[in-house]
């Protein structure tokens, strides 16, 4: 019985649109619900994600990382 972890971050609301555009150019497969929330396939792109935010300094406010 395998679970489906889910692999998501959030973003502030401010942050929404330029965290999409970054993300968009690492090519990573995630799903966005037009809003703040980004959920990714693996945990190794959510990783990947979150180094991407911290290094422009985009607000993460919630992730399942942490």
């Amino acid at each position: 019985n395998m679970e489906t972890q889910t692999h998501s971050l959030t973003t502030s609301l401010r942050d929404a649109r330029q965290a999409m555009e970054h993300l968009r150019d690492l090519n990573l497969n995630f799903t966005n619900d037009g809003s703040d929330c980004f959920v990714f396939e693996t945990e190794e792109e959510l990783e990947d994600a979150l180094q991407e935010l911290e290094f422009f300094q985009l607000e993460v406010l919630e992730s399942t990382q942490l």
